[in-house]
């Protein structure tokens, strides 16, 4: 619990600007956590090969287009109207 406040800043990073992750190290070693066992060498490496799909940025696009998609429509089939009706009378 006490690393939501960083987890939630990488989450804005992220879906701010992901340009960040992009390029050879740079940015990315902020990101990528190094491995206990690893040489400075062999986490460079490990950096380069890194590839960064942006999940994030896919998902706000597909969530707001969710948020902007029509209207959705309410309202009672009329073969479930009947039934309602008898239960309704039934109380």
């Amino acid at each position: 619990m006490q690393n939501i406040p960083n987890i939630l800043k990488k989450f804005n990073q992220v879906a701010i600007n992901a340009r960040c992750f992009g390029g050879r190290g740079g940015k990315r070693k902020k990101y990528v956590p190094k491995l206990s066992d690893q040489e400075a060498e062999e986490y460079s490496a490990y950096v380069g090969r890194a590839e960064f799909y942006n999940a994030t940025a896919r998902t706000q696009v597909a969530l707001t287009g969710l948020l902007f998609a029509k209207p959705p429509k309410s309202g009672v089939a009329r073969s479930a109207k009947k039934t309602i009706a008898e239960k309704c009378e039934l109380r």
